[in-house]
C-alpha cells in the first residue's frame, strides 16, 4: 500500500507541478500516511527528495555524477536491479531542523531494496522541485511592503514580492 502511495505522489506532482496542489489532492482523497496523518508539504517534498525509491541505473548515476556526488559503486554496478541509498543529506543537529549538505558532500550507494518508481520519473521530480524553488514563499526581510506574502500573481500563482526602484 505504501509504495502505491509513493508512485501516486510522485504522478500527481508530475501532473500538477506543486507541492501544495499535491497535499491538496491527498487531503481531498483522504489519503493519508502510514501513520494515519495527513501529509503536509514537508512530508510530500521529503518523499520526492528521496533517491531511495529509485533504481540504480545508468541515468541515476549521471544524475548524482553531475551533481558530484561521491558515488560508492562502480558505474558498472549500476543495473537497475536495486535502488538507491543516499548517506550525510543533512547536517544532525539535537534540537534543530536537519538542514540540507551541499551535493558534494553526499554519498550515494546502491541499496538492497527494490525500486518502487522508474528513474526518470524520479529526475523528473527532481527538475520540477528545483524549477519551484523560485517560487517558494520567503518571509520578507523588511516590513516596507506589508503585502508581501498576501499577494499572488493572478496568472501563476507565484507569491508577488517589493522590488526597489531604479
Amino acid at each position: 500500500d505504501e509504495a502505491e502511495i509513493v508512485r501516486l505522489i510522485f504522478s500527481k506532482f508530475l501532473e500538477l507541478g506543486s507541492l501544495t496542489k499535491i497535499v491538496t489532492y491527498l487531503l481531498t482523497n483522504g489519503i493519508k500516511s502510514k501513520t494515519q496523518t495527513d501529509y503536509s508539504r514537508f512530508a510530500v517534498k521529503a518523499i520526492l527528495e528521496n533517491p531511495v525509491y529509485a533504481p540504480n541505473d545508468l541515468s541515476i548515476y549521471e544524475y548524482f555524477q553531475s551533481l558530484e556526488t561521491e558515488i560508492f559503486a562502480e558505474k558498472s554496478a549500476f543495473n537497475g536491479k536495486n535502488a538507491m541509498m543516499v548517506y550525510n543529506k543533512t547536517i544532525q543537529k539535537t534540537g534543530k531542523a536537519n538542514k540540507k549538505r551541499d551535493s558534494k558532500e553526499w554519498v550515494v550507494a546502491i541499496g538492497k531494496h527494490r525500486p518502487i518508481i522508474d528513474s526518470q520519473t524520479w529526475i523528473a521530480a527532481q527538475k520540477l522541485l528545483n524549477e519551484n524553488k523560485s517560487k517558494t514563499y520567503r518571509q520578507p526581510k523588511s516590513n516596507a511592503a506589508i503585502l508581501s506574502g498576501l499577494l499572488r500573481c493572478g496568472e501563476c500563482g507565484a507569491f508577488c514580492c517589493p522590488v526597489a526602484a531604479v
